[in-house]
């Protein structure tokens, strides 16, 4: 553990921006991971995808069991209670329900196809 002086911002700004840069190093082994077994492992029937819209904003959750999608691939999901389609961005991916659920598993929608 290092120990600094909480008076000197110049070392609160750097324990900072290393703190941030350790977190993205890990998000991205993770994904990483998630990504080789996925690869490498028997295939996933289903797993969880997180999509954007318009270039960033909320993220949505949705299952799929396209093979081999990653992060920054385009896909067409339903939306809102007609179904409609719209062109998404997928931001994460997860193997198994993602954390922090906020609706219940059963009524997650399901990726129509890459766009």
């Amino acid at each position: 553990m290092v120990q600094t002086d909480a008076d000197d911002p110049a070392m609160l700004t750097f324990w900072h921006q290393l703190k941030q840069l350790v977190t993205t190093a890990i998000t991205a082994a993770q994904r990483e991971s998630a990504n080789a077994w996925r690869q490498l492992g028997p295939a996933v029937a289903e797993y969880y995808v997180a999509v954007t819209f318009n270039h960033g904003g909320k993220p949505y959750t949705y299952k799929t069991d396209i093979p081999d999608l990653d992060i920054d691939d385009q896909v067409v999901v339903p939306v809102g209670a007609n179904g409609h389609t719209l062109t998404g961005t997928v931001v994460d991916l997860w193997d198994d329900v993602p954390p922090d659920l906020a609706i219940p598993e059963s009524v997650i929608k399901t990726v129509v196809r890459r766009a």
